[in-house]
């Protein structure tokens, strides 16, 4: 079980972030040691922080937010002090007082049933906070891609108006609440880079090029667990960024400082070690060894050794 919250400071000081991330969720059981697993909700949230301007601490952030005593959470909720800090762009437009935030990782995808769960959340948010009126309140539901089945049931089945005020951003009228639905595949990715890489694979120079962004106005330390889920989701990225020498050193020291390097070298040497086992493997296969001698002698399940000879045949 992880449970992280940033922003140390007393919330009375003056140096109170304002951007609050609280996890609390563990990797489901099973997982192997090698696969990684994302909280994509907590990721997503500093992505979307940034994006809105964390530097000048215009909204206090939180994920995981729990409506009632039943597992029952809203992925995120922004609530803006100021409007004049947060950053001026297309989605921060769309933003209220009080936003419900739903989150949709790489491999997901926002549906019909998603949009429903969202606005209900939106509702009893309202109905918990007699504070609250519905007329500050706005949703945002933050996707991968473009919900081309959901566009059609709102505009279609539903009626709702939409509009597309700027390149993966869509705003629907007709709600109890303001919405908007962004598709992060469609956004610019100069405008909105740290969203736009929890989507898209990266380049060694796209890593870079996010390392380089973290590296000013106190980011890394605000988003070190963004920083590492990007790391985890784009291997290849990191070896070709080690490797590009005009950087690295200034890519090894973000590494060091966010606590990436010895962990990566080891998940490097672990992994050198199961490509080595495979390559005694397969010429112990080669040989017609049966395979339980292989098993016995590299360590490797019969499963990866059945694999093994199916590749080799």
């Amino acid at each position: 079980m992880i449970s992280v919250t940033q922003a140390t400071p007393h919330r009375h000081s003056p140096q109170f972030s304002r951007i609050i991330l609280s996890v609390a969720k563990e990797a489901p059981k099973g997982e192997e040691t090698l696969k990684t697993y994302v909280d994509w909700h907590s990721v997503m949230a500093q992505a979307f922080a940034e994006e809105m301007g964390a530097d000048k601490k215009p909204l206090e952030m939180t994920t995981e937010v729990p409506l009632k005593e039943q597992p029952r959470r809203i992925d995120g909720l922004a609530i803006i002090d100021d409007p004049k800090t947060v950053a001026r762009n297309t989605i921060a437009k769309g933003l209220g007082k009080y936003s419900i935030i739903e989150f949709k990782g790489r491999s997901d995808y926002i549906s019909v049933q998603g949009y429903h769960r969202t606005i209900s959340y939106a509702h009893e948010y309202v109905a918990m906070k007699k504070e609250v009126s519905r007329h500050d309140v706005a949703v945002t539901i933050i996707g991968p891609r473009y919900p081309r089945k959901l566009i059609k049931y709102l505009t279609e089945e539903l009626g709702r108006g939409l509009e597309n005020p700027s390149p993966g951003i869509y705003t629907i009228s007709g709600e109890t609440f303001a919405l908007q639905i962004v598709s992060i595949r469609e956004l610019p990715r100069d405008e909105y880079p740290f969203l736009w890489a929890t989507a898209n694979p990266l380049d060694g120079e796209g890593l870079l090029r996010i390392a380089g962004k973290l590296e000013g106005e106190g980011r890394l330390s605000r988003m070190g667990r963004y920083f590492k889920a990007i790391i985890e989701t784009n291997p290849d990225a990191v070896q070709e960024a080690t490797n590009m020498s005009v950087t690295t050193k200034r890519f090894d020291s973000i590494m060091e400082q966010t606590g990436l390097a010895a962990k990566w070298e080891a998940r490097g040497r672990e992994e050198g070690l199961v490509m080595g086992l495979e390559r005694t493997a397969r010429n112990m296969i080669g040989m017609g060894l049966p395979t339980e001698m292989v098993v016995s002698a590299t360590g490797l399940d019969a499963r990866a050794i059945a694999r093994l000879k199916k590749v080799k045949a």
